[in-house]
C-alpha cells in the first residue's frame, strides 16, 4: 500500500517519482530481499491495473512506474543488499542506462531527428509563439546530447532512490552505516580500460556508431564524477572541515555543468590511487 500510495502521490509531483516510489521498493528491497521485493512490485503493479480501470486512466501508468522505475530500482537494490558496495550499485545503475541508450539506437534509426521532433512538439505547445525562433535555436545545438542527458538522468534517478532507500533503511536499524558505505564507494578499477575503449571508438567509427560511444562515454564520465563526489565528502570528513565546502562544491556542480569533467578526473584518480589504502598503511 505504501508503493502504490507513493506512486499515486509521485502523479502529482512527476520530478520526484522516483524517490517517492522506488525508494519504497528499495527500502522492501534491501530489507527483505529480492524475493519480498519482486512480490511487492508484482501486487502494487495489479493494484494500479485495477485502480485504472476503476478510475477509468491509462493503464500505461502502471505498466510505466513497473518498468521504469521499480524494476530498475529493485535490480540496484539487490546489487548493494548482495555487495554492500556503493561503487558495484553505481556501476548497475550505469548499465541500466546504457542498455536504454542501445536500445533506443537498435529501435530508432534517426536518434537525433526523433528527439528534435518530440521537442520541437513539445517547445510548440507550451512556448508562446513569439519565443519559439528562441527555443528551437538552442535546440538545433543541444539536440545531440538529449539521449545522453535523459540516460544520465535515468541512471541518477535510480541511483538516487537506491541511495535514500540505504540511508532510510541505515536510520532505521544501523545509524551510521550509510556514511560508511558512501565514504568507501569504488568503482571497478576495469571500468577505466573499458572507458578509453569508447573514447578510441567514438574517435573512430562512423557517424551513427559514434553517437552510441559518446552518450556511453558520457554515463561513465558522470559515474566517475559520483565518484569524485565521494572522495570530496571523504576528504571533508577527515580534516574536519567546514560543510560550506560541500554546499560550495554543490552550487558550482549546478552552475558550471562543466566541472563534471573535474570530478570525474578526480574519481579516476580516486579509484586507481586509492587514497583509503594509503591512510590505513599510514596508521593516520
Amino acid at each position: 500500500m505504501a508503493t502504490v500510495t507513493s506512486a499515486l502521490l509521485s502523479l502529482m509531483m512527476p520530478p520526484f517519482a522516483y524517490l517517492l516510489s522506488g525508494s519504497v521498493i528499495g527500502l522492501i528491497t534491501l530489507r527483505k530481499g529480492a524475493a519480498q521485493g519482486f512480490q511487492t512490485i508484482t501486487l502494487a503493479l495489479a493494484i494500479l491495473m485495477l485502480f485504472s480501470v476503476v478510475a477509468n486512466v491509462p493503464y500505461q501508468i502502471g505498466l510505466g512506474y513497473a518498468l521504469a522505475i521499480w524494476f530498475p530500482v529493485w535490480l540496484v537494490a539487490i546489487s548493494l543488499r548482495w555487495t554492500e558496495s556503493h561503487g558495484i550499485a553505481l556501476l548497475v545503475a550505469g548499465l541500466i542506462a546504457s542498455l536504454v541508450i542501445i536500445g533506443i539506437y537498435i529501435m530508432l534509426d534517426d536518434v537525433g531527428s526523433w528527439w528534435k521532433n518530440w521537442l520541437t512538439l513539445m517547445i510548440e505547445k507550451n512556448i508562446p509563439e513569439g519565443d519559439i525562433a528562441d527555443y528551437q535555436v538552442a535546440l538545433d545545438a543541444a539536440v545531440a546530447l538529449f539521449n545522453a542527458v535523459m540516460a544520465v538522468g535515468l541512471m541518477l534517478n535510480i541511483l538516487s532512490s537506491v541511495l535514500l532507500a540505504r540511508w532510510w533503511q541505515a536510520n532505521l536499524f544501523n545509524r551510521g552505516a550509510f556514511r560508511k558505505e558512501f565514504y568507501a564507494l569504488r568503482l571497478p578499477v576495469q571500468l577505466l580500460p573499458i572507458s578509453m575503449i569508447l573514447i578510441v571508438l567514438t574517435l573512430t567509427l562512423g557517424v551513427n556508431a559514434q553517437s552510441v560511444m559518446l552518450d556511453l562515454s558520457i554515463i561513465v564520465m558522470v559515474m566517475y564524477s559520483i565518484q569524485g563526489i565521494s572522495a570530496i565528502h571523504r576528504v571533508v570528513d577527515r580534516y574536519q572541515l567546514s560543510a560550506a565546502w560541500l554546499f560550495a562544491t554543490y552550487c558550482l556542480i549546478v552552475l558550471l555543468p562543466h566541472l563534471t569533467v573535474v570530478l570525474a578526473c578526480l574519481g579516476i584518480t580516486d579509484v586507481y590511487l586509492d587514497w583509503r589504502i594509503k591512510k590505513n598503511i599510514l596508521g593516520k
